[in-house]
């Protein structure tokens, strides 16, 4: 009220203005200086100048161009829409070359506090928590007002008779920040004084008191009192005192003394009584929820008696019936007895139909998916009914269907099911027109109708065409546009589209409110919508979803300011709530599974291997005000030691074993907006099953998102990567292993995605398809080349909701080569060995790096085998243990369902191989694993159990093959 007041003051009855030589005197108001040119514009907060862009871009008033009041008056409707100043005044001085203004603002200051002081009678961070839950948690959003009541409710439900609480604030000029101070005085605590228990139950006296926290002596604590009787209630209903409520009132006794009187009424005994024929599957309180509602009034019962009614006729019992009664005892027992008659169970025998001519009765059948044989359902029938209706209607009919279903003679069972389907006349569209297009022309009106001339009256298609007119002006910026949609009663039949289009409404400016962080241009780089421009909500929705895509908000409202000039325009507020800079995360887990491990005498036998591990992950958002982030990522194992030449030390004790230290940063919308950039580099040692690598990288990479469900990507990376411990002999290794324990590799890739999946960790729906190339060459840098390419493919349909029964399949192929390089053959001390001629001896390297070589067999990939122990002979070695390969093909498929809210069961079958060069590819050459499995919905994600059983087992190194494996992670395994 201040701040329009100051407005309305500063226009209606003029300004003071400081005359040349005349400090004191009173100057003529601002309507005098109209049209004098405007030699300064000065903009002051609490009297310091400030100059901020975002501020001076509101002003219309331009240096040099004559004074004129409507852009004075639309400078402080600006300034206003900031929401960050209380008052604006503007101020002029005459100078000789014309008029300098002054806008000097008068910040807000809002509360981003609490303190408390004074005899808080609680501990201060109880009154905290009751003030902030009036606000969301969130300071920048409490109304005095509205704590001061929690907190003396708090207070009063703690005891304290008459709290007094003074509000104040305290203000913070440099940040423009207040504290909001409570200067509380409790007073004097109620204290229980005589305890009374009055009632009839089965439950002793002492333990509802000491339940309730009763005892004379103590504080009398009101609202903790009736949740502690609530409890009391629910054992009572444990007991199937299923009406049972308990409650209490005070009574003063004295000085800060009241006695409570505890009054408990338990209600009838109910027991649940099922004759006839058993409830359907689910339990008695999924269908009789007496103990779960607290109630067995009539409705309930009734409704209850309904539903298994319906549920038994949806299994085929056509006659189902059910009946309840209520019976009471004089010792304060009810009886509730459910009699079910679920009757005989009916098949469809037949579905005929008559007076159809434009679908044929086989269409009819067909269209219906009415089985004979499949139970008989009267919903089912309606619901298939509608459908054929629809499918009439697309043709153009406004056809009418009778049905009538017929137990046939014999006690069978069956169910003859007859259709009288009057069709009606065909309806044409005749003509389309257009009535009140004028801001907008009508072509472009016609555009996104479908309905054309000549085709089938269709009313569903009427309906999409007048919301698609009327979505066309709402995105054009006409916020109160009305479509109706007429026809012709009888042919020919005639479309009419009437539309009032009311005022288009025009962006004046873009005002962002709420950022402290993070720039103003940075938030204006995602908005859509732009000055000048139609305020649409297609603009207004990609704006939103532009924004929430930083990451970087808890909450964003795109509105306008409201109080739209004559003409339209009107402010646009970006208003947002930053998330904090600093986000920090951190967990553990345990992995277990098996692992090789070196015998006496050669060779390696499986030992069973328990591995706890942790990460901990803290980023910065927001950095230098834009939405760059940087991120530092720490993840560590505790596993056994890994010694493959020593057996006695081999897997035994535990060490470091594996770690992975990655640094990132990331700039989305990068090189005008065209690219999400992320560079990072990485330290990390892993273990795979037949060796050990330490790695050293770093990766620069683009993202380019060209819808919401295809990105396109590409990849730089230089890494230096070195294996060690590993437990294949040196004879049985690819060369490239032997002659380059450790490796250089300067390697581009691109890569391209699609994905339609409903959920990234649970999907039940759509599907992701991905192919990714990658090339390494010496002429950028690496010690070696070579050309990998891998593509994947998911798939995922839901069959039924009731158990959520999901499909799923993926398709993984991989090929990879390597380029030939000549190297001089070197002997044991390192020297170059000369061939007959004198010249150096020449090997040519040409195998694929082992960090880019495929491995197959685990959890992730064909559940049935070991980490990596899937392969052709000549990939695997004796031992069973994997060098890995240059082709690659995996295929899982699972039946996925819901058994409770949490749990979940499948089925799988997987395939694959590894072999040893991309040519030798062959799906007869796949091994097949199947199994089982079990999903736990936990806060980390779905927690995977499977049980693998391969198909056919082997003999490798002249022992048979493990039958099965078991694997234990979390996330679906696609």
């Amino acid at each position: 009220m201040r701040g329009i007041l100051g407005w309305v003051s500063g226009l209606l009855a003029g300004v003071l203005m400081s005359w040349p030589g005349a400090a004191a005197a009173q100057a003529p108001d601002l309507a005098s200086l109209v049209g004098r040119p405007v030699a300064g514009l000065r903009i002051t907060i609490e009297g310091q100048p400030a100059d901020a862009p975002e501020l001076r871009n509101l002003l219309q008033v331009n240096t040099g161009a004559p004074l004129d009041l409507a852009a004075v008056r639309e400078s402080l409707t600006h300034l206003f829409n900031t929401r960050r100043f209380e008052d604006v005044v503007v101020t002029a001085e005459q100078r000789a070359d014309g008029v300098a203004l002054e806008f000097a603002l008068t910040p807000n200051h809002p509360i981003d506090r609490l303190e408390f002081r004074g005899t808080l009678g609680l501990d201060r961070r109880a009154l905290e928590r009751s003030a902030l839950e009036q606000s969301g948690g969130r300071a920048t959003e409490i109304r005095p007002d509205a704590v001061i009541a929690a907190v003396s409710r708090l207070l009063v439900d703690e005891g304290f008779v008459a709290p007094v609480i003074e509000p104040a604030t305290e203000q913070t000029h440099l940040v423009h920040r207040s504290t909001l101070v409570l200067t509380v005085n409790a007073g004097p605590r109620l204290r229980v004084g005589d305890v009374r228990v009055v009632g009839a139950m089965p439950l002793e006296r002492t333990a509802v008191t000491s339940s309730a926290g009763l005892a004379q002596g103590e504080p009398y604590r009101r609202r903790a009192t009736e949740d502690a009787l609530r409890d009391v209630a629910d054992r009572l209903r444990s007991l199937r005192y299923y009406e049972a409520s308990v409650s209490h009132f005070a009574t003063p006794a004295g000085d800060n003394v009241v006695d409570v009187t505890v009054t408990v009424d338990t209600g009838p005994q109910v027991a649940i009584v099922v004759d006839g024929d058993p409830l359907p599957p689910g339990g008695l309180d999924e269908w009789i929820p007496v103990r779960r509602e607290n109630s067995a009034d009539d409705d309930l019962l009734e409704d209850s008696a309904f539903r298994i009614e319906r549920a038994w006729q949806r299994e085929g019992y056509w006659t189902a019936d059910v009946q309840w009664r209520r019976s009471e005892s004089g010792d304060g027992r009810m009886e509730l007895t459910f009699t079910i008659a679920r009757g005989q169970r009916y098949r469809m025998a037949s579905v005929t139909a008559t007076g159809q001519d434009h679908f044929s009765e086989s269409d009819i059948r067909l269209l219906l998916g009415l089985e004979p044989g499949t139970p008989f359902v009267e919903e089912t029938v309606e619901l298939r009914i509608a459908e054929l209706l629809r499918a009439y209607a697309f043709s153009g009919f406004d056809a009418t269907v009778d049905y009538r279903a017929e137990a046939l003679p014999g006690g069978d069972g069956d169910v003859a099911v007859s259709l009288t389907i009057d069709e009606g006349p065909l309806r044409v569209v005749n003509g389309v027109r257009i009535v009140g297009a004028d801001q907008m022309s009508e072509a472009d009106v016609r555009r996104v109708v479908r309905s054309q001339e000549g085709q089938p009256l269709r009313d569903a298609q009427v309906r999409e065409d007048r919301s698609a007119i009327q979505q066309l002006y709402l995105d054009r910026g006409f916020l109160a546009v009305l479509v109706t949609a007429r026809l012709t009663p009888e042919a020919p039949f005639q479309i009419t589209y009437e539309i009032d289009e009311g005022r288009q409404t025009i962006v004046d400016h873009v005002i962002v409110v709420g950022n402290e962080r993070v720039d103003t241009g940075t938030i204006l780089a995602e908005v859509t919508l732009v000055p000048g421009a139609p305020y649409g909500q297609a603009a207004r929705f990609e704006s939103q979803r532009r924004l929430a895509e930083l990451a970087t908000f808890r909450r964003i409202t795109i509105s306008d300011a409201g109080g739209s000039r004559t003409d339209g325009h009107v402010d646009v507020i970006v208003q947002v709530e930053e998330a904090p800079a600093t986000t920090i995360g951190y967990g553990g887990g345990l992995e277990f599974g098996s692992r090789p491990r070196a015998v006496e005498g050669g060779g390696t036998e499986d030992a069973l291997l328990f591995a706890p591990r942790g990460f901990f992950e803290i980023g910065r958002r927001n950095l230098f005000g834009t939405n760059r982030s940087a991120t530092l990522f720490t993840r560590a194992s505790l596993g056994s030691r890994s010694v493959p030449d020593d057996p006695a030390r081999d897997r035994r004790g535990l060490t470091l074993s594996e770690y992975r230290v990655t640094g990132s940063y990331r700039s989305p919308r990068a090189f005008g907006g065209r690219l999400d950039t992320v560079l990072s580099a990485t330290v990390e040692r892993t273990i795979r099953t037949s060796f050990t690598f330490g790695r050293r990288s770093i990766n620069a990479e683009g993202l380019h998102r060209r819808s919401a469900d295809l990105s396109t990507y590409v990849r730089y990376a230089l890494d230096s990567t070195e294996l060690y411990e590993n437990r294949i002999p040196d004879d049985e290794q690819p060369l490239i292993d032997r002659l380059f324990p450790q490796i250089r590799l300067s390697t581009v890739s691109a890569g391209i995605v699609w994905d339609r999946r409903d959920d990234l960790l649970d999907p039940t729906a759509g599907g992701l398809m991905s192919l990714d190339g990658e090339v390494g060459a010496r002429a950028i840098g690496s010690d070696v080349g070579f050309a990998k390419i891998f593509g994947q493919a998911y798939g995922f349909r839901r069959i039924t909701r009731r158990n959520r029964v999901v499909l799923g399949g993926r398709v993984q192929v991989g090929l990879a080569r390597g380029f030939a390089r000549e190297l001089p053959v070197r002997d044991g001390d390192g020297e170059i060995v000369p061939g007959p001629d004198g010249q150096p001896n020449i090997q040519i390297v040409e195998d694929v790096p082992a960090g880019r070589r495929f491995f197959a067999g685990g959890g992730s990939s064909v559940r049935g085998f070991q980490q990596d122990r899937l392969g052709v002979p000549g990939v695997l070695n004796e031992d069973g243990l994997s060098n890995g390969g240059n082709g690659l093909i995996i295929l899982n498929f699972e039946v996925r369902t819901q058994l409770f809210t949490d749990i979940a069961v499948v089925g799988f079958v997987d395939g694959g191989n590894v072999f040893a060069r991309a040519g030798d590819l062959s799906l007869a050459r796949m091994r097949g694993t199947a199994g089982v499995g079990l999903r736990y919905r936990s806060p980390l994600g779905p927690l995977r159990l499977d049980v693998g059983f391969k198909f056919d087992r082997r003999l490798i190194g002249g022992r048979r093959e493990r039958g099965w494996e078991f694997h234990l992670s979390i996330g679906e395994i696609f």
